[in-house]
Formats: structure tokens, C-alpha cells, sequence
């Protein structure tokens, strides 16, 4: 049978497919496995896709690691128009920061048309290694003026897609989106 569902990334549809085929052996009926599937929704903040009209928003502000980056950012090269990435980058890597951030940035490069980076002192290394490529780059100093800075670039094009990557504080604080 075929089955849609509105959450986004491989990795929901490999723990749907394992959910579903534990349910139906289980004795759970197969149509109900199917209604079930097309009722999720995702976790607030969490590949969270919104529609806002005009653009649309890839919500991963809850908090992110190295996979999850690199899966968000396959959604966002999926997406139509101008691909935008707004982050911090990941905040939690330590002493593995510039080893992971190598490369983590081919893959921003490959998927992503502008970056917005989210505070001057976190973003220090992912921007160094991302200043040579031929992506517009951004250095704001907070998430609202990242986001505010999107929403003025945003009407320079007829289609777009924002791309919320990583722990985002000031998202929860001030309730922007």
C-alpha cells in the first residue's frame, strides 16, 4: 500500500517502516497501520515544516548533531527556490569542533545558497572554513535579527526555503515562530 505522512528526514521513515511491520505482528490491523501513518505529526521544533505563504521554514531549532545537520540539509536542497540555512552551527562539539565542521561544511555548500550564522563567537570556526566558498554568509548577532535579516532577503525571490538549524534559544524566549 502506499502511505504518506508529513514528517520529514530518512530516519522517520526507517522507524515508521519498523513500527509498522512490529504493529502488523502484532495482530494490529493493516488499515489501521496506514491511518496511523498518515495522522503523524512531528515534534514541535523538530524538522518541523511550516508553510508560511510566501516561504517555507524547515523548524530544526530544537537542538541538533552531526547527522541530523547533514539530513536537514538534504530536506532543504529538496526544497524549491533559494536555499537558506539559519544557524549557530552545533554549539556542543568541543575539542571536535573543527574536525566535524570540515566536514559538515561540504555539505552546507552542496545544499544550501545563503548562510545566516547565529552569533559571532560560536560561529568563528564554521565560518572561516565556509568564507571561500561561494555562498552569501551572514554573522548576526542573535536569532531575531538572523530571522528578521531572512524575512528582508526573502522578498528578492519568488520561492524560498529557510532551513532553522540547532539550539536556537531566543526562538522559545521571544516565540517568533
Amino acid at each position: 500500500a502506499r502511505v504518506s505522512t508529513c514528517l520529514l528526514g530518512k530516519f522517520n521513515c526507517q522507524n515508521i517502516v519498523l513500527a509498522s511491520a512490529m504493529a502488523y505482528m502484532l495482530g494490529v490491523e493493516f488499515a489501521d497501520i496506514v491511518k496511523s501513518i498518515s495522522n503523524l505529526t512531528p515534534t514541535k521544533n523538530r524538522l518541523e515544516l511550516l508553510d508560511m505563504g510566501n516561504f517555507l521554514i524547515i523548524d530544526d531549532s530544537y537542538n541538533s548533531n552531526y547527522k541530523g545537520f547533514i539530513e536537514a540539509l538534504n530536506i532543504l536542497n529538496k526544497s524549491n527556490g533559494k536555499k537558506i540555512l539559519l544557524t549557530p552551527g552545533i554549539v556542543e562539539l568541543g575539542k571536535y569542533r573543527k574536525e566535524l565542521y570540515k566536514s559538515l561544511v561540504d555539505h552546507i555548500i552542496r545544499n544550501s545558497d545563503i548562510v545566516i550564522l547565529v552569533g559571532y563567537f560560536q560561529t568563528r570556526t564554521l565560518f572561516n572554513l565556509l568564507k571561500d566558498s561561494n555562498l552569501e554568509i551572514y554573522v548576526l548577532h542573535s536569532f531575531k535579527e538572523g530571522y528578521n535579516f531572512f524575512l528582508e532577503i526573502s522578498k528578492r525571490y519568488d520561492e524560498c526555503s529557510l532551513l532553522i538549524e540547532n539550539d536556537v534559544p531566543d526562538i522559545y524566549r521571544i516565540g517568533l515562530i
